[in-house]
């Protein structure tokens, strides 16, 4: 089976930028909405109103939407460097939007201008793919994605709700990237990595959970970017891989980076974690005379007894499409939000830490308006 050649670097500029584009468009309250209420929160480490910038927000992220298209019409380097200069601007106003697939065909964008040479520029992707699937494997082992996220995710077929298969499934994650490591099973990484993520679309599709369709266009695209990347059978670079740029951007944000997350210095969205069940949750709450403060929200993002309580990432899903950006700092700044709309005592945030290896080990801990504001 031959590939048509393709020019290789405006092709995968394309590729980012209509995966970009439609995802854009599934979470289009991330970037457009104008009747968004859930906090922005930048990189200034301070969660604001969306509202008190509407106009701004709304014409940035029209701009973000023309420089996507432009970049698909004209994938020339000022172009690129233009879209990608948008893009970090508008994850720094809002860290949210860095959701992993934000993450990923960002760093394809700026591969695509630090290397000139095809060869360098394949093998550096290729080191990428094969970190990708290699962390995405590696954080689903943990008990929270065999308690929780495999048996949530085969709900509707409990016949598949077996320890084995759980492990089977982030095992297969993580031998998708080792296949891909060596010309003599690249093929069979391909058309396993290929059959994975048809798996996961059907899995995700209104034929089975009909739930987080934002992913549905990255795992169409990861199928592109795998074979254009990983099946022809490219001559290898002269040049000691270790001494090629590329490859030193992909090894520090893909290989080093996910790993800090272990030791808290890593955000989730750029650990490469999927499904894996241990990010941070949070939960506000506030004195139920105080309730108007909150968003007027579906009462299905309400939860528990006593005080009413917002789920924070129940709330990012439900609005925005995406998960919120889960950091300490970023749920304590979302607790400061609310106390700083509420006169209420008895009103903060509840984060709780999980242990990827010990479920009693997990702890919340709250923290309330006067704890926040010292």
């Amino acid at each position: 089976m031959k590939l048509k050649q393709l020019a290789y670097t405006p092709t995968l500029r394309r590729l980012a930028a209509a995966c970009l584009l439609l995802q854009m468009a599934i979470a289009y309250p991330l970037w457009l909405g104008w009747e968004r209420t859930f906090p922005m929160y930048g990189i200034w480490a301070v969660a604001y109103d969306p509202a008190t910038h509407k106009i701004f927000h709304s014409f940035f992220g029209g701009l973000v939407l023309a420089a996507l298209i432009g970049l698909i019409a004209r994938p020339q380097r000022k172009v690129t460097v233009a879209t990608l200069g948008i893009l970090t601007i508008g994850a720094a106003l809002d860290l949210t939007r860095l959701q992993v697939w934000h993450w990923q065909w960002s760093m394809v964008l700026l591969l695509t201008l630090i290397t000139q040479r095809e060869a360098h520029l394949r093998t550096a992707l290729r080191l990428m793919i094969v970190l990708i699937y290699t962390w995405s494997g590696l954080h689903k082992l943990n008990v929270h994605y065999f308690d929780f996220v495999w048996p949530y995710l085969t709900r509707e077929l409990p016949s598949l709700q077996l320890p084995a298969l759980a492990y089977g499934t982030a095992v297969a994650e993580i031998l998708v990237g080792l296949l891909l490591i060596w010309p003599r099973t690249r093929r069979a990484g391909v058309w396993a990595a290929t059959a994975l993520h048809v798996s996961i679309i059907a899995a995700l599709s209104p034929l089975w959970l009909s739930w987080n369709y934002v992913v549905l266009p990255w795992n169409a695209a990861m199928i592109a970017f795998v074979w254009l990347t990983c099946y022809p059978q490219v001559q290898p670079t002269a040049s000691p891989w270790h001494r090629v740029t590329a490859n030193r951007v992909v090894i520090l944000a893909f290989g080093l980076l996910p790993a800090l997350n272990y030791v808290g210095y890593c955000p989730e969205s750029l650990a490469l974690k999927m499904y894996a069940g241990t990010n941070p949750d949070a939960t506000l709450y506030v004195n139920s005379d105080e309730i108007e403060c909150l968003p007027d929200m579906p009462e299905k993002f309400f939860g528990g007894t006593g005080y009413p309580r917002l789920i924070v990432d129940d709330w990012a899903l439900g609005e925005l499409n995406v998960p919120a950006f889960a950091t300490l700092a970023a749920y304590k700044a979302y607790g400061r939000y609310l106390c700083n709309c509420t006169a209420a005592r008895d009103a903060g945030v509840d984060i709780l830490y999980v242990h990827p290896f010990d479920k009693e080990a997990g702890k919340w801990t709250n923290y309330d308006c006067r704890s926040l504001s010292e």
